[in-house]
């Protein structure tokens, strides 16, 4: 993983197992009950399920875990997200990796997603919570972060600890259009941080589809074999 790779291994014992890299093809499935059942037996495609929402305001962190029920098939490669939303932070990121920790245990110990828009008076609170992740659980944990579109002009994250930032090309409102122009005249993303997983969303045409060492696909409404099969060629 490239934490490891980075020459840390004083600090985390290099003979500690890798956690085993995401599949190609990861979908997301959010707040909606889902069944993917029809993913049985596939190795090249896995899913990344919001497992909870963190809510952050001065007093602290409040948590709404996951209801809506999902099926997925035994061996498909599972990613918890955890979403963050606010734009106030509490004092320490301990009320967080409280919840983190919760869902990497829930999720199977091997992967987790961050879903931050973070404002920038709590990127350093970010880091600090990402960094604090690596150091308990070194390269056995593969962490993802996604990031805004934008945020790839001057990727401010880029020294961040973690296996992969997957930029969202959706939901990019007004400024969608000025990245867009600027993703088909330099050819994908400035920043060599952003260009190893993309994130598209099936309901959105906007984006143009870049060459990516893993793609995520979002949809509003819940998977199913017909839409998996439409839009994950």
């Amino acid at each position: 993983m490239s934490w490891l790779n980075r020459g840390v291994c004083a600090v985390i014992a290099c003979s500690l197992a890798l956690a085993a890299e995401p599949p190609p093809l990861m979908l997301w499935a959010w707040e909606q009950p889902v069944d993917l059942g029809f993913l049985a037996g596939r190795k090249d495609v896995g899913v990344a399920y919001l497992a909870a929402t963190a809510f952050l305001d001065r007093r602290g962190v409040r948590a709404r875990y996951r209801t809506a029920a999902l099926a997925m098939p035994q061996g498909l490669y599972r990613m918890p997200v955890l979403r963050i939303e606010g734009g106030e932070g509490p004092p320490d990121a301990t009320g967080l990796i409280q919840i983190c920790e919760r869902l990497i245990r829930d999720g199977g110990g091997t992967a987790l997603q961050i879903d931050f828009d973070a404002p920038r008076a709590l990127r350093p609170m970010y880091g600090r919570l990402l960094g604090d992740l690596r150091k308990t659980h070194g390269g056995k944990l593969f962490l993802s972060m996604t990031v805004l579109a934008g945020w790839c002009d001057e990727a401010w994250f880029s020294d961040f600890p973690v296996d992969e930032f997957v930029p969202m090309l959706f939901g990019m409102g007004p400024a969608g259009r000025g990245v867009v122009r600027r993703l088909e005249e330099k050819g994908g993303l400035v920043s060599a941080a952003c260009r190893g997983s993309l994130g598209y969303s099936i309901d959105e045409k906007l984006a143009p589809r870049l060459s990516s060492k893993r793609r995520y696909l979002f949809s509003t409404a819940p998977w199913s074999a017909a839409s998996f099969h439409r839009h994950s060629r």
